[in-house]
């Protein structure tokens, strides 16, 4: 069995540096790749939430299986050279080890295409991962029968999960009788996570069909789902170090091997990161999970397929791609098959066959519909929308722009009547929503609250002119259907490009309304009568003192930017901005030509404020991280021409210190940010 590595390492968040390894060659080539990390795990992230979104949409399964294809082909025109994927066109060799720095982990990439085939279709992938936290070993003797151990729908709400135990139950017992005596199965509920620690040790192989929480604010907080309880990714690093951990755990889950970066930074000093991590860590050899949600029977027929080939004495990874191949096969529309992804070397054999030379008998599961839904639990809001997924299809199509088609009239129509639906649908729910929270209020509901009550902009302490508010601002793309078929929807890559480049100017805070239809939805039922009084919430949306209006234009080679801020309190046009981009290179490559909106912005917007208290903790200021201030910022204090360094902030005020003698200051002294730190734009 050939094998070839992907070896991938990230040096100083700008470039990845890229080398196939093939055994066969004495020598083999690192490849560096510039790139932009932020713009690397934006993509990432926006294509997991458009598979997360289909999930739930059983009719337009074709139509997510086009997107995901086109999305990997962005990730491979962004990661891999032209040497480098005609060295994996080249290539024969069957495995493929996909060995990355941890702060890799978040990218997909099982999922990048190549050639009309995904790395997954292609080869038998399996990951490895050079972490910096140490990883316990695993001396766990690899001696038949094994010891499996099947945790199955405890929460007692997914029909198949139920199943599939009982398939996976089957299919060991006839091992067992037919060939030889290879598994000890176990199957017992589990309420608490408890259970879970103090027998985890005792299995060689853990399975688990249930439901899965990816927390992406607090993945230590990642977990399985149980009955009373969760058994989170913290939860696996706190188990004893007596013996040693299982050899494999199928976690068959939603979102059970999603991951950001593995990379610890200033804000996160977590020692567990998700669930793959805590596991692989730990000393688990192979972890099995998925990218994004999978309806439940899905879920299922993929187990039953897998556990077919891994008994026959298939590899582990083959026993992987054998099942997305059945999976495919059965329905080819569906993606579902994608989502699995292998940590660990993929050539490892858990079992002797009865012939490995042989397929497994392909024994079509029962393909039915869930009655229950994907194994999730459902969101608190519905952030993958509509809009959403046009983001993606909008910088799918700037790398695959022809420059020359006609428009399509029946397409452009098509499109026109849905984004007339769409916007008479918000018409309707920001009725509704209205409408919902004047009758809580006059039935004088008290369980009726606000959620994240954040408009805060009416403050006493910025009363004078000097001052800074703060400033929000939204950039608006126009007509997102016209903008798709007249310049290939460039119009919202560029908008996210633009939002990357201010967001580094902390004197604006920037408002998303690209998702708007699915929060109103998510908003009219927590506001609605199917909600108990005491858990509805009252919408408190941030407004946004300013409109960024942005249109662009593609001609020739060049786009065309131009982008125009709004006042909306008085619809003035303030401050005005054009450019010109290279459409045959990457957006996010040309953020540079954004700075000079980003300094009159700075200049529009600066950070200032005056001196409100002297004390022993140091000089106190009327603005704070709201304003745009941050810690070890330095502002000039403007009377005296000394220096201030800010140590602290809160979310209206904040404390700074100064090198020279205090005696001299006063409250009401005006400071403002130093010009200096439009370096770090």
């Amino acid at each position: 069995m050939k094998t070839i590595t992907l070896e991938a390492s990230l040096q100083n968040n700008r470039k990845i540096e890229i080398c196939i390894k093939d055994p066969s060659k004495p020598a083999n080539r690192y490849e560096p790749v510039l790139v932009e990390m932020n713009a690397i795990d934006y993509q990432c992230k926006e294509l997991i939430q458009i598979l997360n979104h289909k999930s739930k949409d059983r009719n337009s399964a074709e139509e997510s299986k086009k997107k995901v294809q086109r999305a990997g082909k962005i990730l491979c025109d962004a990661l891999f050279s032209e040497n480098i994927k005609q060295t994996l066109r080249n290539t024969d060799a069957e495995y493929l080890i996909i060995d990355i720095d941890d702060g890799l982990v978040q990218i997909p990439w099982e999922l990048i295409y190549l050639d009309q085939n995904f790395l997954c279709e292609r080869f038998i992938p399996g990951r490895t991962v050079k972490v910096k936290n140490q990883v316990k070993d695993n001396h766990r003797n690899h001696k038949t029968p094994l010891n499996m151990w099947v945790i199955a729908n405890p929460q007692k709400n997914l029909t198949g999960a139920a199943q599939e135990a009982e398939k996976i139950e089957e299919i060991i017992d006839f091992h067992n009788y037919s060939v030889e005596p290879t598994i000890k199965l176990e199957r017992h509920a589990v309420k608490k996570s408890d259970i879970i620690k103090k027998s985890l040790k005792e299995y060689d192989i853990i399975h688990f069909a249930g439901h899965a929480d990816y927390n992406e604010k607090n993945p230590s907080e990642s977990c399985w789902k149980l009955f009373d309880d969760n058994f989170t990714a913290k939860d696996i690093g706190d188990i004893d170090d007596d013996t040693y951990m299982p050899l494999l755990i199928f976690s068959n889950a939603c979102q059970s091997a999603r991951s950001e970066s593995w990379r610890n930074d200033e804000t996160n000093k977590t020692s567990f990161f998700d669930m793959a991590h805590s596991f692989i860590s730990s000393g688990v050899r192979h972890y099995i999970g998925t990218f994004w949600n999978i309806p439940d029977m899905k879920g299922k027929d993929f187990a039953h397929y897998f556990y077919q080939s891994l008994l026959d004495g298939k590899t582990i990874g083959k026993s992987i791609k054998l099942a997305r191949t059945k999976m495919n096969q059965s329905t080819q529309s569906d993606i579902s098959w994608a989502s699995y992804l292998l940590y660990g070397d993929p050539t490892t054999t858990y079992f002797r066959g009865n012939n490995n030379d042989k397929e497994p008998p392909n024994v079509p599961p029962e393909i039915s519909p869930s009655p229950i839904g994907p194994r999730l639990n459902k969101p608190k809001h519905f952030w993958g929308g509509f809009l959403l997924i046009l983001i993606c299809l909008f910088g799918i199509f700037y790398y695959n722009n022809t420059d020359n088609n006609p428009i399509d009239k029946d397409l452009l129509a098509m499109y026109l009547e849905a984004e007339d639906k769409e916007q008479k649908d918000i018409e309707r729910l920001i009725k509704q929503i209205n409408d919902n929270v004047s009758n809580n209020k006059s039935n004088n509901n008290e369980g009726f609250h606000q959620a994240n009550p954040i408009n805060n902009n009416n403050l006493d302490h910025t009363t004078d002119n000097w001052t800074s508010r703060q400033t929000t601002l939204s950039i608006m793309t126009g007509d997102s259907f016209k903008s798709f078929v007249y310049n290939d929807g460039i119009d919202e890559f560029v908008a996210s490009a633009m939002e990357s480049a201010i967001q580094k100017y902390p004197g604006i805070t920037l408002i998303d309304r690209r998702e708007i239809h699915d929060l109103l939805k998510e908003l009219n039922i927590s506001s609605g009568p199917l909600v108990k009084s005491k858990k509805r919430i009252e919408p408190d949306f941030f407004p946004a003192n300013y409109l960024l209006n942005l249109s662009v234009r593609l001609k020739n080679d060049q786009l065309i930017v131009s982008s125009r801020l709004r006042n909306t309190q008085n619809s003035q046009f303030d401050v005005s901005f054009d450019t010109l981009l290279d459409h045959q290179k990457n957006i996010f490559d040309q953020k540079d030509k954004f700075e000079e909106l980003v300094l009159k912005l700075m200049k529009k917007f600066p950070v200032r404020g005056k001196i409100s208290q002297i004390s022993d903790k140091g000089i106190h200021l009327n603005i704070g991280y709201a304003e745009g201030v941050r810690k070890n910022q330095r502002y000039e204090i403007i009377e005296v021409n000394s220096i201030l360094s800010v140590v602290s902030t809160e979310n209206h005020t904040s404390i700074g210190i100064i090198n020279d003698d205090k005696t001299q200051l006063q409250t009401g002294l005006k400071v403002i940010l130093l010009n200096e730190h439009r370096k770090d734009i």
